[in-house]
Parts: C-alpha cells; sequence; structure tokens
C-alpha cells in the first residue's frame, strides 16, 4: 500500500495524490515522504509533464505529521539522535524547496509550475507543502490562479480577476486585492516576454533585475515600516 500515487492526464497535468491507507486524515511518515520525494523527481524529469497539482484523496488534505516520525528519526541515529532528528527535518526542508524551485537550473531557468489543490483542513506539514507550491504562475500563454478547489486561467489579468470575484471568495480585501493585482501584473509581463514567472518572484531581467524583499501587505496596516 503506498500514501502517495502519481497519474498524468491528457492535458500533461502530474497529479501526486496523498490517500493514506486506514486513516481517516492523511499525514505525513518517513515512507510516505520518501513517495512524495520519488514522484516529485518522477514528474519533474518526465518531458510529457508541463506542471504538477498535489492533491487529496480525502475530504481534508492533511492533519499532519505522524507522531512517530520524530521518535524514528532520533532513532536512526543511535547515540546521535540529535543528529538524527537534523538530518530528517533537513530532508524535509530539501523536498520543500524541490517544490518551490520546480524542477529549475542553477540560473533559476526552467522548471515546471508545482501547485496544490486543498480539500478542507491543513496542518503541520500538511501545510508547509501546499505553502512551497506555486499559486500564481505564467504557463502555456496564460495566467494561472490556483487555490483550495479553485484553478482559474487566463491571458488576460484584469478578466482572470474579474473570474475571481465571479466565486465570491471570502479574503480578497483591498490590500489581498492589491498584492493579487500586482502578481498577476508580474506573470502578464512574462507572458509577453516569453518568460516563466512564479508567485511571489522577480521578473528576471538579466543582470537588470531588482530583487523585491517584500511581497505581502501586513495585514491591519495600510503603511510602510
Amino acid at each position: 500500500m503506498t500514501d502517495f500515487t502519481l497519474r498524468k492526464d491528457a492535458d500533461g497535468v502530474a497529479i501526486i495524490e496523498w490517500d493514506v491507507p486506514e486513516k481517516s486524515m492523511n499525514v505525513l511518515s518517513l515512507d510516505g515522504l520518501a513517495e512524495l520525494d520519488g514522484h516529485l523527481d518522477a514528474a519533474l524529469a518526465d518531458d510529457a509533464v508541463k506542471g504538477i497539482v498535489i492533491t487529496s484523496a480525502k475530504p481534508d488534505f492533511a492533519g499532519g505529521m505522524d507522531l512517530n516520525v520524530i521518535a524514528k528519526m532520533k532513532e536512526s541515529a543511535g547515540d546521535d539522535p540529535a543528529r538524527g532528528l537534523f538530518d530528517g527535518i533537513m530532508q524535509m526542508h530539501a523536498i520543500l524547496r524541490k517544490i518551490e524551485r520546480g524542477g529549475m537550473d542553477d540560473k533559476n531557468k526552467g522548471g515546471k509550475p508545482v501547485a496544490a489543490a486543498l480539500p478542507g483542513t491543513a496542518l503541520g506539514i500538511g501545510l508547509e507543502i501546499p505553502l512551497a507550491c506555486h499559486r500564481i504562475f505564467a504557463a502555456d500563454s496564460e495566467v494561472h490562479l490556483v487555490s483550495a478547489n479553485l484553478h482559474l486561467s487566463d491571458r488576460d489579468p484584469f478578466k482572470l480577476f474579474a473570474r475571481l470575484l465571479d466565486t465570491s471568495p471570502s479574503n480578497v480585501d483591498p490590500g489581498h486585492a492589491f498584492y493579487l493585482g500586482f502578481e498577476m501584473a508580474k506573470a502578464a509581463i512574462a507572458l509577453a516576454l516569453d518568460k516563466q514567472y512564479r508567485q511571489d518572484e522577480a521578473l528576471d531581467w538579466g543582470y537588470l533585475t531588482v530583487a523585491e524583499e517584500r511581497h505581502r501587505l501586513q495585514r491591519g496596516s495600510a503603511t510602510e515600516e
């Protein structure tokens, strides 16, 4: 039995589905972590895959980490449990970083968009995984916006935002609307220049690229520090 399965649809999207057997909610184990890592490697290496979606077959995405994982990490290092815990945490970090980079090379070129489609609750490591994914990105000549149970795409960011509002979202306050507009505008510029774009990245202008230190407005504050 496996915790994660990988399948490809007709549009070249690799779908990694989380469904821990005999559990009412997904929890991440060391075996499951290895399965997720292997599926990510397979999807990123497959030229026929244009993008990756990580989702759950259960009503909720995940309840966090299996409580036995920390103990197993410590036991794996014998007389140096701190080393085992450190190595285990760094292994998780490496996988989250792999999701974040989506297969980009050391010059931040190439790569594939990785999105999370979240049903219900996402806690602990079950939240860290989707936070590492891309929510706004440019691919296949369109800007894509991915959120819980939602995937919208359009070449025109204004039409895309209008379609988002048609879904009656509960969290699009003025600050969030400004943020979404800024990110979608960058994605639209990237499309016009035949470049890739991932949410919360600076536009890649080569040596003219200006790093962005802050992307999200602080909630409840309209002033800069």
